[in-house]
């Protein structure tokens, strides 16, 4: 079963290749879920993703283009900031022979970074960019999210146990057997992790409600705001609710529409979710109101406590210590600690949070070259705030880096990242529009994105 699935999905892909459909993008980036392996357990299916988006730009740069001019990316430097920083952590690694020096930077580039890249290139000339994703989208949503509600509902989740069996993913068997006796429960959907399906759905939220307030929408549109929204609640994370109020506020404060009085209340909600994520007692006093109140059930041992976050950090920072400069290491955790297998402290039941695991594998070079990443991501997109879509790529950041501090990445990256690349291929078109617009006179009533 493996193998047919692979064999239909290469296929599928090189179709993609060729005719460089978007719409399969769309559709691959939410409805296949991330425990499907591509002639497992070689190439987990968001790799395989950003591979064969890769395969497009070679194909353009050395077969269609000709005379190479230049992809047009605006942020080149900080893309090969990360790429340097991918090579040099493996190259000072001694624990890694020669091919995995050479292999590891390029698996890091496309479980993180690259889609933002390669998806930018995709769309770069476009027409239309927006409304081409926007029916995709409303599609992944109707599906994922009635599929989660009915997981709720009927307790059951076929797609989960299908994809457990096929792919020997125990863990996706183990987290159902532990929801399906839990006061709390958290659903899945198509996804491997209910953390993915609640990060999913918030994405979708922010892309519909960017969309809400630029262009004209029927009724389907608000059924699916509404269905993404409850599938944030449905994945039963208290992290993934309070960043998406987070990301919501922070679209509404910067967005121009937004008056005073609204800015100062948002600027409240921003603060507030901020407190949670960084004071142990207003996160311990949220978790408990939020389980009470949506969960009715005040038991913060069925979730992650103050009390074990504290002792993640503390084991964090133990492991951080053996090489607090540049980390410990490409995949410390997963193959050094075996972490698949067992924990490395008895309390801690994960690293759930991005800062830990950076710490650990990188070291302080390490987080210095991320916030880097997403300073310069944020900045250009405060810069060009002017244009509606740049708000969406600010508050899709913002909800990324909430959830990722408080929960960890999980399958988030490339999704993430995607959307960021689609939101700067919109804002660089509308760039280009105007400079030809000052230069030739406008020839259209409506250019707005």
């Amino acid at each position: 079963m493996q193998l047919i699935i692979s064999v239909v999905l290469l296929f599928s892909f090189i179709y993609f290749v060729k005719k460089e459909n978007v719409v399969m993008l769309i559709y691959s980036l939410f409805l296949l879920s991330p425990a499907i392996y591509v002639f497992a357990p070689q190439m987990p299916i968001k790799r395989f993703i950003v591979l064969a988006l890769l395969l497009i730009y070679i194909k353009h740069r050395f077969f269609v283009w000709g005379n190479y001019q230049g992809s047009g990316f605006p942020l080149k430097k900080i893309i090969l900031l990360m790429v340097f920083g991918s090579v040099a952590f493996t190259l000072f690694d001694d624990r890694l022979d020669l091919m995995a020096k050479i292999t590891y930077p390029f698996y890091d580039a496309l479980n993180v970074y690259a889609a933002l890249f390669l998806v930018f290139i995709l769309f770069r000339n476009k027409t239309d960019i927006v409304n081409s994703i926007y029916k995709p989208v409303m599609v992944c949503c109707i599906i994922i999210e009635i599929y989660g509600i009915s997981n709720f509902i009927f307790d059951a989740n076929p797609i989960a146990e299908l994809i457990s069996s096929i792919y020997n993913q125990e863990h996706i068997m183990k987290l159902l057997n532990v929801l399906d006796g839990a006061e709390r429960k958290g659903v899945l959907s198509i996804y491997r992790y209910s953390f993915d399906y609640g990060f999913n759905s918030g994405l979708i939220f922010l892309y519909l409600l960017y969309y809400l307030f630029n262009n004209k929408v029927n009724a389907i549109h608000y059924v699916c705001m509404g269905l993404s929204f409850v599938g944030v609640f449905l994945c039963g994370s208290r992290t993934i609710i309070i960043s998406m109020i987070f990301a919501s506020a922070i679209y509404f404060m910067i967005s121009h529409r937004s008056v005073r009085k609204v800015k100062i209340f948002l600027s409240a909600i921003v603060v507030s979710s901020l407190s949670y994520l960084f004071v142990p007692q207003i996160n311990n006093m949220v978790n408990i109101t939020i389980d009470t109140l949506i969960y009715q059930d005040s038991n913060l041992d069925k979730g992650s406590s103050v009390s074990m976050r504290t002792a993640q950090m503390a084991g964090a920072v133990i492991l951080w210590e053996k090489s607090p400069i540049i980390g410990n290491g490409y995949n410390y955790i997963f193959v050094d600690l075996n972490w698949k297998k067992g924990t490395y402290h008895g309390k801690m039941a994960g690293f759930e949070s991005i800062v830990y695991s950076l710490l650990i594998e990188r070291g302080i070079v390490g987080i210095f070259v991320y916030v880097i990443f997403f300073f310069v991501l944020l900045l250009y997109f405060y810069t060009n705030r002017k244009v509606p879509i740049s708000v969406f790529g600010i508050s899709t950041i913002c909800f990324f880096l909430f959830y990722a501090i408080g929960t960890g990445v999980l399958d988030a990256y490339v999704n993430m990242m995607a959307f960021i690349g689609i939101s700067i291929a919109c804002i660089e078109s509308k760039t280009k529009e105007k400079i030809e617009n000052d230069y030739y006179g406008c020839v259209c009533d409506n250019c707005k994105l």
